[in-house]
């Protein structure tokens, strides 16, 4: 049932032009609504049109374990454009949680909206999860896991002399 429809929503498309298409696959996702390809294929028209917000709510509504790799990354750069730093964090967070080994630069995007994160103490506590996956030993790993310490600022001036 749901690839006949998917048919005629593509054979719609065709006859009424892609200016349709958001609307048409809308209508599709009213029927099916977690579809996660029409979800993400959606999510794109909406990219494409400059409507960041509105693909960011769509691939939201995706449930978390039809979610791989390539749309969360979407996630996070949609909801960094859209200054949605709990979003970005959230789905930076399903990204290093969906591998038993994550990549070091998806960890240190992790740390990066941890620290912008309004949340201080859960931020923290998915960013320490995701430290404890990295290979531990090396001073890249005791460097993220050590807590950050405060210094006392001094003057500094930057004043030249002149003669």
């Amino acid at each position: 049932l749901r690839a006949g429809w998917r048919l005629l929503t593509q054979l719609d498309i065709m006859l009424r032009g892609e200016s349709s298409a958001p609307m048409l696959w809308e209508g599709f996702l009213k029927r099916f609504p977690d579809d996660a390809p029409a979800l993400q294929h959606l999510a794109r028209l909406q990219v494409s049109a400059a409507q960041p917000a509105q693909a960011l709510r769509t691939l939201q509504s995706i449930p978390s374990a039809q979610l791989d790799a390539p749309t969360l990354r979407l996630i996070v750069a949609l909801a960094i454009q859209l200054d949605d730093i709990p979003a970005a964090h959230r789905a930076q967070q399903l990204l290093v949680d969906s591998s038993p080994h994550p990549a070091v630069s998806d960890v240190l995007a992790l740390a990066t909206t941890t620290l912008q994160h309004p949340d201080v103490v859960t931020a923290h506590a998915a960013l320490a999860e995701a430290v404890a996956k990295l290979p531990t030993g090396t001073e890249f790993h005791k460097a993220l896991a050590a807590t950050p310490s405060t210094a006392e600022a001094t003057h500094f001036s930057t004043a030249a002399k002149s003669e």
